[in-house]
């Protein structure tokens, strides 16, 4: 598929959310290294159409199973079974919502690991179609080609868009150990702190979409990429601009001008 063929999709998947949010939910979730285990700390959704945000997260079912802070190891694989169950209760709960993600399509990270670390801990999860997925990040290669934004793109793209890095985001992961990423929240006990992280990048995510759907998000390539490299792309992408249209529109009314001109002036004579 042609990179005109590409963004005339994603323009479409973008058109169907604006016309109805109520179809859809921003989800995100935080966990531990790949390297060290597959524990899952946090997942957020975020009710696209009304802002609406729920968590489930370590910290919040500790609480609920009154499990003190400073206990929480001792008891983590009975507190994110838990977390993970009320999660897919809410799953089932919404059988046709469309969940927009960022980048949840492996199963090392995306909803094939949420789905195997609650089978892993003796729950039985409920499936979300892949019909009813969105990889928002994909959907912005294919609105705007892969240099978009650099790696890490979602930090990056927040840097271009000016969207502020506020003290409650944490990055996935960062080899700087000087910055404290979502791993090492996590093995130093900053349960909060990854919840308020994953809740945090929702709203992100929930402000690049917007920001997409007004044609407004900033990126790293050049609007005339965006179409591809063929003339038929080129147009495409000219099409797009304002003042292109402009010109069009008093060119064509220049053009019929100076045809009508040379009609009246043959048949006059």
């Amino acid at each position: 598929m042609t990179q005109y063929e590409e963004r005339k999709k994603a323009l479409e998947i973008l058109r169907k959310i604006d016309e109805r949010p109520e179809e859809y939910i921003i989800i995100h979730y935080t966990c531990d290294n790949f390297k060290i285990s597959q524990t899952i700390t946090s997942i957020a959704v975020r009710q696209l159409h009304d802002g609406q945000t729920e968590s489930f997260s370590l910290y919040k079912s500790a609480q609920f199973l009154h499990i003190p802070e400073n206990k929480m190891n001792e008891k983590l694989p009975e507190i994110e079974k838990k977390m993970l169950t009320d999660y897919f209760s809410f799953v089932k709960k919404h059988p046709k919502k469309i969940y927009i993600h960022w980048n949840m399509s492996t199963d090392n990270y995306g909803f094939k690991g949420l789905e195997d670390r609650f089978r892993v801990l003796g729950g039985r999860p409920t499936q979300i179609n892949d019909e009813y997925k969105i990889d928002l990040s994909n959907t912005f290669i294919r609105l705007y080609g892969k240099g978009y934004a650099k790696h890490p793109r979602l930090e990056n793209l927040m840097k271009k868009n000016h969207i502020s890095h506020p003290n409650d985001f944490l990055p996935g992961f960062d080899i700087d150990p000087s910055i404290t990423d979502e791993p090492d929240a996590f093995h130093t006990g900053q349960y909060k702190l990854l919840q308020m992280s994953c809740l945090r990048k929702v709203d992100i995510f929930n402000n690049f979409l917007n920001l997409a759907i007004n044609k407004q998000l900033k990126v790293y390539t050049p609007w005339w990429t965006f179409y591809g490299s063929t003339l038929r792309g080129k147009l495409a992408a000219l099409n797009e601009r304002w003042w292109f249209k402009i010109l069009t529109y008093f060119g064509v009314a220049f053009v019929g001008y100076i045809f009508n001109s040379i009609m009246d002036h043959l048949f006059t004579k």
